[in-house]
């Protein structure tokens, strides 16, 4: 992957689809685009980035009343697209900011690197006016005047000419269906995901996969300790940060994972047992994307006999549960074996 700090965007555009419903119902987006180059000025074709846009209140350095972040891959032409709205929210309410009240500014980050801020000029208030049409208070019912006389009915006009047909809007991924953002197989957050689900309140969640092995021989350690706390078979973050408390030794499976950075995420984790088991699932998708993504690398069923990965399940002092990739079973081996080891993250 090329480094980030050699870089700079062109953005293409940036601007809201309006239609004739715009009143009815405003859009919750802002399409955006822009061009990745080389400080020579050579695209960067298929490179991950992750944006951050942030619109401030008032002036260029006022209040943020709205901040995400985009995890995104060029594509060969350098061209990355996103819709600011639509991103992972870390601050505010995107459908509640009051477009009406003050100018705003749009501030873009890569990473660390600011890529400046610049005014939103009649953009969003295409928002304001959609927000505005709310009619008022209905007033009272005046007197009823007379009767008119009735008219006698004119011929009936031409039919008019049929409008202009509007754009069409951007296709969604192949079998992204039930209303989510992300799919199974999506390069996406630093390596690609493997699951996607809601909660109660109807937050979409998933789990993403590291697009290589941290290890092909590593220990899961500390033999001989029943660690308190990591013997969860679902929630492998917990029992990472449990190993962790524990002491594990540097070079573990939990440490390898705990350590790791893809793309500026560092919230990466050894993964339970069940994990790996949705992550087996799904290896089709996994080993299809992680073909064609730059620097991936599938998972290899012929490797070995053994090709068994690591989880964060603690079953006792001396033993640990694997999971073997060759046919979806689980079994529990020696904290001290050499084993395969994949980082997971959530979000």
């Amino acid at each position: 992957m090329k480094k980030l700090n050699t870089f700079f965007f062109i953005p293409l555009f940036l601007h809201l689809l309006i239609t004739s419903s715009l009143f009815s119902q405003s859009p919750q987006g802002i399409p955006y685009q822009a061009v990745m180059r080389n400080a020579d000025g050579s695209v960067m074709a298929s490179s991950e980035a992750v944006l951050t846009f942030m619109i401030h209140d008032g002036t260029t350095d006022g209040t943020v009343v709205y901040q995400e972040s985009h995890s995104l891959t060029s594509n060969a032409q350098g061209l990355v697209s996103c819709v600011v709205g639509n991103g992972v929210v870390s601050q505010g309410n995107f459908s509640s900011i009051n477009w009406g009240n003050g100018a705003k500014f749009l501030h873009v980050m890569m990473g660390s690197v600011d890529l400046g801020t610049q005014q939103m000029l009649s953009v969003p208030y295409a928002l304001y006016a959609a927000q505005s049409g709310t009619p008022g208070p209905q007033g009272p019912q005046g007197e009823t005047g007379p009767a008119g006389a009735t008219g006698a009915t004119g011929p009936q006009g031409a039919q008019g000419p049929i409008g202009l047909t509007g754009p069409a809007g951007p296709q969604g991924p192949a079998g992204n269906g039930g209303g989510f953002t992300h799919w199974v197989g999506e390069s996406f957050g630093g390596g690609v995901v493997f699951h996607v689900y809601k909660d109660a309140l109807g937050v979409e969640h998933g789990l993403i996969v590291s697009l290589t092995d941290l290890s092909i021989g590593a220990v899961w350690g500390l033999f001989g300790t029943d660690a308190p706390n990591c013997e969860s078979s679902w929630n492998g973050a917990a029992n990472t940060a449990a190993i962790i408390a524990a002491g594990v030794e540097a070079g573990s499976a939990a440490q390898l994972c705990d350590a790791y950075e893809a793309v500026g995420f560092t919230d990466w984790y050894l993964p339970a047992i069940d994990e790996l088991n949705l992550m087996y699932n799904a290896k089709y998708n996994l080993n299809q994307s992680l073909s064609q993504i730059a620097g991936g690398a599938p998972f290899d069923l012929n490797a070995g006999p053994y090709i068994y990965y690591w989880s964060s399940s603690e079953n006792n002092s001396s033993y640990a549960w694997i999971f073997y990739f060759g046919n979806g079973t689980t079994n529990y081996n020696d904290k001290g074996v050499n084993y395969y080891v994949r980082a997971v993250r959530a979000f």
